[in-house]
């Protein structure tokens, strides 16, 4: 399986269609102007556009190392964005939030330990919030057990118990 920059450098070389080899630090609009749409398709905001959906389809919910790309729009590459390079590209995708926990869980693609450990987690804090211990009756219960325990802390310095 390869890992995340050479997935990102592997859409890069099929958007773009380049077969030679480029430096992680080529403009991706330098990129775009050695294809053949280039003369068709401006980078600004087309080739971009093309360039994000392909990433996104790439890192999916149902794919290793999974992002959430939703909020990466054409804007942010250059011109005006900060995305220039192969290599900017690559530290947004890497940086760019995962999908939630609970959100793989619905779908049922959390690693099965990691699953586990978040299920009995839960169910954990739903046994401690239900249990009768942990929950007054009512109002008046929960001030009764207060004064109880205040009268104790005060008899244990005294030297005597209630």
């Amino acid at each position: 399986m390869k890992n995340l920059p050479d997935r990102v450098e592997d859409v890069v070389i099929a958007w773009s269609g380049i077969t030679e080899p480029f430096s992680t630090q080529t403009p991706l609009a330098t990129l775009w102007s050695k294809t053949g749409q280039a003369h068709t398709t401006p980078f600004q905001p087309q080739a971009v556009t093309k360039l994000i959906s392909m990433l996104q389809d790439e890192f999916q919910h149902s794919k290793p190392d999974a992002r959430d790309l939703s909020g990466v729009l054409p804007t942010d590459f250059k011109p005006p964005g900060a995305i220039d390079t192969v290599s900017s590209l690559v530290l947004a995708v890497m940086f760019a939030p995962t999908f939630a926990m609970s959100h793989a869980l619905a779908l049922g693609l959390a690693h099965p330990a990691g699953r586990a450990h978040f299920v009995n987690a839960v169910a954990d804090e739903v046994v401690n919030r239900l249990a009768p211990a942990n929950r007054p009756a009512t109002k008046k219960t929960a001030i009764r057990k207060h004064t109880t325990t205040a009268k104790k802390r005060t008899a244990g310095k005294r030297g005597r118990s209630v």
